[in-house]
């Protein structure tokens, strides 16, 4: 029975690491390293799949083998999640919440297709930072600028696509969020504090 569960649990991480690395080639266009991540959450998965079974394998209580099956899935579902949310579910000063995935401090980015990163704690958003994020397919480029809008923008990052919103970050993410619903490709960059 046991045995049976682990190879089940095992199966289960690897298919789950397998949609998520497969998430990662295909959504992570804007970022050149996007093989490199793929490869580490395959690897982690791989990892935790093996370890996962393994202990499952050998453990007595019921409860361990729920609470390692549980983390294990939870740690693969959330970043799939709230990329398939696309939306910034809660904000305040210094705290961000997109999709399931909590921000604190970091500044954010959100390319078109609705993935995550983090930007260098700037208060400058320049054109170098902001061209890898842009495709033909974008419709608005949405600046939050901050919460007291200390954040500057470059002057060349105004002209990237035809619609650029520059905004104070809660008025950013609001709008963030109305014209996703619309179906609109959008791409937000966030600074999360002052």
């Amino acid at each position: 029975m046991r045995k049976s569960l682990a190879r089940t649990f095992t199966l289960l991480v690897l298919a789950c690491t397998g949609v998520v690395a497969w998430i990662v080639i295909r959504y992570l266009q804007s970022y050149s390293d996007r093989y490199l991540i793929a490869v580490i959450v395959g690897g982690l998965g791989l990892a935790v799949g093996i370890v996962g079974g393994i202990l499952l394998a050998r453990q007595k209580s019921t409860r361990r083998v729920v609470l390692i099956l549980a983390f294990a899935v939870a740690a693969l579902v959330v970043p799939a999640a709230s990329m398939m949310m696309q939306r910034v579910t809660t904000s305040s000063f210094g705290f961000t919440v997109y999709g399931l995935i909590p921000v604190p401090v970091l500044d954010i980015t959100v390319d078109a297709n609705g993935v995550l990163w983090f930007r260098d704690k700037t208060h400058l958003i320049t054109l170098q930072e902001v061209t890898p994020l842009i495709d033909g397919s974008v419709d608005v480029l949405i600046v939050g600028t901050g919460w007291h809008e200390v954040a500057r923008v470059e002057d060349a990052v105004l002209k990237v696509v035809p619609d650029v919103r520059v905004l104070k970050t809660p008025k950013a993410f609001a709008l963030y969020n109305r014209l996703v619903a619309e179906g609109k490709r959008v791409v937000l960059i966030a600074h999360s504090t002052c």
